[in-house]
């Protein structure tokens, strides 16, 4: 796809979600001279250097998808990652004085952990950085506070408990999951930092709501079933492309383009998915993903047309209480409004036709969390019918003016 001239970075990151989903690593061997490549030749003749921690540790990660362990190139790539580290940590572009990244150090753990299956023993500091970036909130003061912080959960997992779950997540952990889970569905489909790359300015730009997703999947399984996650993976699938000029490429977001590093991350979504699913009751997992909603009344169910990001989401006992109050402060209202005496016949109309409204709209929020498999459209429909229909007659002709 003509996202980006084609490069040893996004070929790599291609060739390892390949890998990991099971595609030959035979059919692969062509990239393997790109992705060793330390620069491309744009269109314009400009050499776009591929330097980075950000590149070589990329490169090492495509290289040990592809090659065996213990191959020449990839001593070689390791070799290069470690040149570019600083006193343990990665910055974003490597050079001397530079800050070190989160983003760059998570990256370059997980691809010595692909190198050597084991996190090494020279990632100790930048566990304990990533850990303590998570600890003390450092997403306050970041520009990409949700990608940063998945790429160091991603990092923790991976090189701490391997492909296996975690059985128990530390405090720094916990404290970056819960985070992420606020920020589910609600934050930006893409984050963007600045990179120099050989002097010359470029953006990345962070897939972010795949990230998230796959983040929290690889920490906490059963959170697939979480109606918040399942809403959220339900949009990321929608920005997929079944049947067009890109079949099976997948967009940065619902207005965004189609892109090498979206598909690529798309697909590890996809894989998060599976492993998932493994940890959970099977038809459980399926029914769930089908629906944006509980499938039991007992499940969170969407009431209420969405303001922005907010959704009102409740289950049929609280909307079973929610529509009980409602009914008994109409009741009274109505008792009121009928039997007061001091209104005019006028006022004593509009007052009684609004308490029948408001009754109509707490059991129209229980019926909707009641009977889930309903349309809450029609359920409106047809209140507001019996309302025009029935009840407004009846007042008009009970409270004449």
């Amino acid at each position: 796809m003509p996202d980006v001239a084609a490069n040893p970075q996004n070929t790599a990151e291609v060739a390892c979600a390949l890998v990991a989903a099971g595609l030959d690593v035979q059919s692969l061997q062509d990239c393997i001279e790109l992705i060793s490549a330390e620069y491309v030749t744009l269109p314009d003749g400009h050499r776009w250097q591929m330097k980075t921690p950000l590149d070589a540790a990329w490169r090492l990660r495509g290289l040990a998808s592809l090659l065996p362990s213990g191959h020449s190139s990839i001593q070689m790539a390791v070799d290069g990652l470690a040149e570019l580290c600083r006193e343990g940590l990665w910055s974003l572009d490597g050079a001397s004085g530079s800050s070190p990244s989160v983003f760059a150090t998570a990256v370059a753990v997980e691809a010595l952990g692909a190198a050597r299956k084991t996190a090494p023993v020279e990632t100790t500091k930048a566990l304990s950085f990533l850990k303590d970036y998570l600890a003390r909130e450092g997403w306050r003061d970041d520009s990409c506070p949700l990608s940063h912080t998945a790429w160091a959960i991603l990092a923790l997992i991976r090189a701490e408990h391997g492909t296996g779950l975690p059985k128990r997540l530390d405090g720094p952990l916990r404290k970056g999951i819960e985070m992420l889970f606020k920020e589910v569905g609600r934050g930006p489909e893409v984050e963007e930092e600045d990179v120099l790359r050989g002097g010359r300015a470029d953006t990345w730009r962070h897939n972010t709501s795949n990230l998230v997703l796959t983040a929290l999947l690889a920490a906490q399984p059963e959170a697939a079933l979480a109606p918040a996650m399942r809403l959220a993976t339900r949009s990321a699938l929608n920005c997929q492309d079944m049947r067009g000029h890109n079949a099976g490429a997948f967009r940065t977001g619902a207005g965004g383009i189609f892109t090498t590093y979206a598909t690529a991350q798309g697909i590890e979504l996809l894989l998060a998915y599976k492993r998932a699913v493994r940890e959970v009751c099977p038809a459980d997992a399926v029914e769930a993903l089908l629906r944006p909603d509980g499938g039991h009344h007992t499940d969170p169910q969407s009431i209420f047309v969405p303001l922005g990001h907010v959704r009102f989401m409740a289950n049929s006992s609280a909307m079973f209480v929610w529509a009980a109050t409602s009914t008994l402060s109409t009741g009274a209202l109505m008792g009121m409004l009928i039997y007061g005496g001091t209104l005019i016949p006028l006022l004593r109309k509009v007052g009684v036709v609004f308490s029948l409204y408001a009754l109509a709209f707490g059991w129209y929020g229980y019926i909707c969390a009641r009977f889930p498999r309903l349309s809450n459209w029609k359920i409106a429909t047809v209140l507001y019918g019996l309302m025009t229909a029935l009840w407004i007659p009846l007042v008009m002709y009970f409270f004449p003016a």
